[in-house]
């Protein structure tokens, strides 16, 4: 995120965040980023431990798991998906399931063996999950965004998790 707010849309972010009391991040270091960045109160930060829908929601929690023979990887901010399909090249019989916008993938050549699926309901983006044998989040470098709520739902749905190193 912050390669990304830059010039007008940094300035009218901090204009648009002047008037909000609070601010509720998922990760301790996103507290010091946002703080500078938008110039904020370190006292308006709160750090909140996710607990989204697959962690409580009756929906969620009744989803069966029925792991099947691939590879998943999901969302889209500061995604690292030329280094996946790198990978899923070199792994010719092995699917891979990606869910994420198609200008996540924009421009790059998806391996035969990978499949795109977007527009879904959250609720069959973690079936997805929940079935796949692993779980693989391609992070970029320096980049804020760091898949927190990727990371919950894959463990909180026993699946196989790949994270590469990253500050935070």
């Amino acid at each position: 995120i912050a390669r990304k707010y830059t010039g007008l849309k940094l300035l009218l972010s901090r204009i648009a965040l002047t008037g909000n009391t609070h601010i509720v991040v998922f990760s301790q270091y996103e507290k010091d980023v946002y703080s500078a960045l938008f110039r904020l109160d370190k006292k308006r930060i709160h750090f909140k431990l996710y607990s989204g829908p697959c962690l409580d929601d009756p929906r969620y929690t009744r989803i069966s798991i029925d792991k099947k023979n691939y590879i998943v990887s999901a969302g889209y901010s500061g995604r690292d998906y030329q280094s996946l399909f790198k990978l899923a090249a070199a792994m010719p019989d092995t699917a891979f399931v990606v869910v994420t916008l198609p200008k996540a993938i924009k421009d790059l050549v998806k391996p035969d063996n990978v499949t795109i699926v977007s527009g879904i309901e959250e609720l069959e983006y973690c079936q997805i999950i929940a079935n796949a044998q692993a779980f693989v989040l391609p992070i970029q470098k320096d980049v804020i965004a760091n898949g927190q709520i990727a990371i919950v739902q894959a463990m909180s749905f026993n699946t196989l998790l790949f994270v590469n190193r990253l500050p935070g």
